[in-house]
């Protein structure tokens, strides 16, 4: 599936691609470590521990899945939700280095980094970091069981810290080269803008990401409005004035999207999705600005 999506013939496709890979994965029972396999195969024989790492944590959200003391699998920061930001991630790491933006050794790193991103998350809205913080301590405990250097996992954790909503805007502002680089250097602010972008990959998708948006309403205990509204707030939205409002304003408020972004299809899938008529009973967007 990477290759049509990578290198299939324009954006257009590339969205039906995700759209395609995404649903037929949301039609069965989760698989992460499936999931994860698929994205990691390419690096697994140079990066034997993060292999170990990613298959571990992935285990490790099923069990956490199924645990009676917990919440459970939520209804949007859940393993389909975990899956697809891996498998996103797997792509963008593979344009990203064809770019020169990232080495393989970054794009390993990354998509671990991606299987555990939202582990123990609880439902709840988060924005001051404690969701991250929680989700690194519980993946660099299980990285670190597996044999991952010292030095791999502060990077590691370190991505994981930057799929917080406040650092959004600095992750893209360095990969566009607006802000100096960070003290891991430009290839690992690259992968922090790519973990991002992967983490709103669907959220992006002209037809997944409405219904994404009545999940995430479900696990918020939010009213929902229907279906006609065709929301979704992406992963780390308020709640706002409403669920299509809230899809609304979470697409123009997408950063300035990266070169493999673009070139999977996510800078089309958003454009599709604000020109989506299912979000008919939103706003009056003429006007507004972006």
């Amino acid at each position: 599936m990477l290759g049509s999506i990578a290198g299939g013939p324009g954006l257009v496709q590339s969205v039906r691609s995700m759209e395609a890979a995404f649903a037929a994965r949301r039609g069965h029972a989760p698989d992460l470590p499936g999931a994860f396999a698929e994205a990691f195969a390419s690096h697994a024989a140079q990066h034997p521990a993060l292999a170990r790492a990613g298959a571990a944590i992935a285990t490790a959200m099923d069990h956490l899945a199924h645990d009676s003391a917990g919440p459970g699998d939520l209804p949007y920061h859940n393993r389909h939700h975990a899956a697809e930001a891996t498998l996103a991630m797997g792509w963008l790491c593979r344009v990203g280095q064809d770019h020169g933006l990232i080495s393989g050794a970054d794009a390993a790193l990354g998509i671990v980094a991606m299987v555990g991103h939202d582990m123990h998350h609880d439902g709840t809205v988060g924005g001051d970091g404690r969701l991250e913080r929680r989700a690194r301590d519980a993946v660099l405990a299980i990285a670190g069981a597996a044999g991952v250097a010292t030095l791999v996992l502060d990077r590691l954790g370190d991505v994981i810290l930057g799929t917080a909503l406040a650092s959004v805007p600095r992750n893209g502002a360095r990969l566009q080269g607006l802000l100096p680089p960070g003290p891991h250097g430009p290839g690992h602010d690259a992968l922090r803008a790519l973990a991002n972008e992967a983490d709103v990959c669907a959220s992006l998708l002209p037809r997944l990401g409405p219904s994404l948006g009545h999940l995430l309403a479900a696990e918020r205990g939010l009213p929902d409005p229907g279906p006609a509204s065709g929301p979704d707030s992406g992963p780390d939205s308020g709640p706002g004035s409403g669920i299509a409002d809230s899809r609304l304003t979470f697409l123009r408020s997408v950063p300035k999207l990266s070169g493999p972004a673009e070139a999977i299809g996510l800078g089309e899938a958003r454009a599709q999705s604000l020109a989506a008529p299912t979000r008919r009973g939103g706003p009056d967007e003429r006007g507004t600005g972006s």
